[in-house]
């Protein structure tokens, strides 16, 4: 009597069943990713301009500058100066920016972001220079905020008060961890 063997490995309907279910996962997770990644990034941008916004106003503190910080569509610059001006953080960025023929700015920092990233401000500030000027003795005149939004229209807004303090909400409150504006 002859033995009948069984077949050893998997067949390719097995495997191209296996392949459908992974496929399948896929297209149902993917969007969630992105999603998280756009929501990751989003908040990674705010963290960094309000912590630049907090730095600075330490440094208006113990030496008694004036700063401004300059608001483009996917960068902002933080300038260091004695007068009234803007720094641009669009290309071609400048290290030194203009106050008057006689007096300069330092820039203290540029971050431009590439992935998605759109920077927007409060109707208080001006929308020709799009500039946040925070002064050594003053406060603002009125409270301005920056509103981060990424590519999947995920948004955070940093406020900024009169003295100059930063409190960061969630413009829609979908983002958890953070007061709905």
């Amino acid at each position: 009597m002859k033995s009948v063997r069984k077949p050893i490995g998997v067949g390719i309907v097995e495997v191209l069943a296996t392949l459908a279910i992974v496929g399948i996962l896929l297209a149902v997770a993917a969007p969630s990713f992105s999603d998280f990644l756009d929501r990751r990034r989003v908040e990674a941008a705010t963290t960094e301009f309000a912590s630049d916004i907090a730095f600075s106003k330490a440094l208006i503190a113990s030496n008694t500058t004036n700063i401004n910080l300059s608001i483009g569509s996917a960068c902002y610059s933080v300038a260091f100066f004695a007068g009234n001006t803007t720094c641009p953080c669009e290309p071609p960025i400048p290290n030194i920016c203009l106050v008057s023929p006689t007096a300069q700015a330092q820039t203290q920092k540029t971050v431009q972001k590439t992935n998605g990233i759109r920077f927007s401000t409060s109707p208080q500030v001006q929308s020709n220079q799009r500039i946040i000027a925070i002064q050594a003795s003053e406060v603002l005149p009125q409270p301005a905020y920056v509103e981060i939004t990424g590519a999947r229209s995920n948004s955070l807004r940093v406020e900024i008060g009169p003295v100059g303090r930063v409190r960061i909400c969630s413009v829609s409150g979908n983002f958890s961890g953070y007061p709905t504006c």
